[in-house]
């Protein structure tokens, strides 16, 4: 079901949840851009553990912010399917990052998870980073355009080797400058990482090239 960009509001989005219980074989949900912002989100999570086909739940550019993203959190358990969370754009921060990693290891089934341009900062990829050791199924992970600078992508890099199954790490244009090697961790399941818009300058691709060598299925974007 595509509701993308329909102005339904958290009123729209409250009477749409009052029928998903009975959508048994929903596998997808676009509401992107819908201005549903906390409230919307968390009469949507209401129902969600309702939803057991549910596989693809996108709700980018909706200001969800961290309340709504924390009643998403909670919920997380209970969508037993869900493989797909896109949530870029919502301006949840660093407190949203954090309510939201105390939830992923919960979904089992999560492969991806966007995050893109959330505003969430070093803090927030540090409470992020905190969660992401749970998340056994996480294949890729986006939190581009999110401002974590060095700082942030050093406390991410510093879990990255407990991310068994990540393959796909998208931290592009993150300000994290010469120091984007620490990145690189020591997960050997990543086979992209992208880099781009990150002013590592010649210090910094020459770091690349040096750890990159000891990672040949790694393929880097910068």
């Amino acid at each position: 079901m595509v509701l993308y960009e329909n102005r339904i509001g958290a009123e729209g989005a409250g009477r749409l949840a009052a029928v998903l219980g009975q959508c048994a074989s929903l596998a997808h949900l676009d509401l992107g851009l819908n201005k549903i912002g906390a409230e919307g989100a968390g009469r949507l999570a209401a129902v969600l553990g309702q939803c057991a086909s549910l596989a693809h739940l996108d709700l980018g550019h909706n200001r969800i912010g961290a309340e709504g993203a924390g009643r998403l959190a909670a919920v997380l358990g209970q969508c037993a399917s869900l493989a797909r969370l896109d949530l870029g754009h919502n301006r949840i921060g660093a407190e949203g990052a954090g309510r939201l990693a105390a939830g992923l290891g919960q979904c089992a089934s999560l492969a991806r998870l966007d995050l893109r341009g959330n505003e969430i900062g070093a803090e927030g990829a540090g409470r992020l980073a905190a969660g992401l050791g749970q998340c056994a199924s996480l294949v890729h992970l986006c939190l581009g355009d999110n401002e974590i600078g060095a700082e942030g992508a050093g406390r991410l890099a510093a879990v990255l080797g407990q991310c068994a199954s990540l393959a796909h790490l998208d931290l592009s244009w993150n300000e994290i400058g010469a120091e984007v090697a620490a990145v690189l961790g020591q997960c050997a399941s990543l086979a992209h990482l992208d880099l781009r818009g990150n002013e590592i300058g010649a210090e910094g691709a020459g770091r690349l090239r040096a750890v990159a060598e000891h990672c040949p299925l790694l393929s880097i974007s910068y």
